[in-house]
């Protein structure tokens, strides 16, 4: 089997098309010297960016001053017109809505060469601007790759290459990405990921802010009184 692609939307970790898919992402990034941990925390990240979709545009809008792609390659055109020509099995969809001439989903293969041969592109030294974990081992590339840390996987993948928005590299977002790298570890592997050597604490639900004041019965009573002219 190979690739799945459609021109919208993304597939969860549970669904058939996107198992598939990160069996061919593992199996080309083994070839490459990945590490099954440094493969499962970019997994991790891909299923926030693109739902494990090659063709899938940001926002579901064709832009190529957005994101494409299965890590969300910025701007679009970076791949589009720039480094994915050329390279094999480069087909790109460009439309939403349908199938465009051309287009395959084998376009997922040349994205991870790309993200493979051109990583000095985008994979760039931001270990300090995390506050929240300690990714000092995730750069340079050739470290990452190699990586037995999940957690360091996940957030330094986020950081060094993802760099999205800051609210979308808050703990919470990590996290929530390291729990679906998980998942994808044990669906390649078909064993249960390794635990990090300083597992990183679950985020902790906002304490609800109490209503300061007088109680409601007074405010009520005071309310009418005035209202009356009692007071």
């Amino acid at each position: 089997m190979g690739w799945y692609a459609k021109p919208s939307g993304g597939w969860s970790t549970e669904d058939n098309e996107a198992q598939q898919n990160m069996f061919m992402i593992s199996e080309y990034l083994q070839t490459q010297g990945w590490s099954m941990v440094a493969i499962a925390g970019l997994l991790g990240n891909i299923s926030s960016e693109s739902g494990f979709n090659p063709w899938r545009w940001q926002y579901d809008t064709v832009n190529y001053n957005n994101g494409y792609g299965l890590v969300q390659f910025t701007p679009a055109d970076y791949y589009i017109g720039g480094r994915g020509i050329g390279v094999t099995n480069y087909s790109p969809n460009l439309s939403t809505s349908s199938q465009t001439s051309g287009s395959t989903a084998d376009d997922g293969g040349a994205q991870l060469y790309v993200i493979e041969q051109y990583h000095s592109d985008k994979f760039l030294d931001r270990r300090s601007q995390c506050t929240y974990a300690d990714i000092t081992n995730s750069y340079p590339y050739s470290s990452y790759k190699t990586l037995s840390d999940l957690w360091v996987a996940t957030v330094g993948w986020l950081f060094n290459y993802e760099y999205p928005a800051s609210q979308y590299r808050d703990y919470e977002h990590a996290y929530n990405r390291y729990l679906v790298a998980q998942r994808c570890y044990e669906i390649i592997t078909g064993e249960e990921p390794p635990e990090p050597p300083t597992p990183p604490t679950p985020p902790v639900p906002p304490t609800p802010t109490s209503r300061s004041g007088m109680p409601l019965y007074f405010y009520i009573t005071k309310k009418f009184k005035r209202k009356k002219g009692l007071i």
